[in-house]
């Protein structure tokens, strides 16, 4: 069941998987929450915030046999060390994520919320 509602997920417009992920986070009650504008939104899909601390969210909308990789996680964060340093930087994507992926963002504090537990996780 969950798989065929990620799987679904998937088929979205990136643009309306954001809005997807913007909308679950305020049904979380998340404060705040703001979608960026598109292509230019520098690395910032989706900002919201939650106890006070401001969360970077990107969101990838890929088919759900796809992986993201490592350059990825590293872009965002560039990013939040550029403009939100005590800020937490999510990914939210369709998908899974490659190994390296993975350990550079328990590494550097990036959560990841893939195929496997994005239902579930976006809080």
């Amino acid at each position: 069941q969950q798989r065929r509602k990620v799987k679904d997920l998937s088929n979205l417009h990136r643009r309306d998987f954001e809005w997807y992920v913007a909308n679950r986070l305020k049904e979380k009650g998340r404060k705040n929450v703001k979608v960026g504008k598109g292509s230019s939104d520098n690395g910032r899909d989706i900002k919201a915030y939650w106890n006070g601390i401001p969360h970077l969210i990107q969101c990838k909308c890929y088919k759900t046999q796809s992986s993201i990789g490592v350059k990825t996680v590293r872009e965002l964060f560039g990013v939040l060390m550029a403009t939100e340093q005590q800020g937490i930087g999510v990914i939210c994507a369709t998908c899974n994520f490659t190994k390296p992926a993975k350990e550079f963002a328990r590494k550097n504090g990036i959560q990841l919320r893939g195929r496997e537990n994005l239902l579930q996780k976006i809080h």
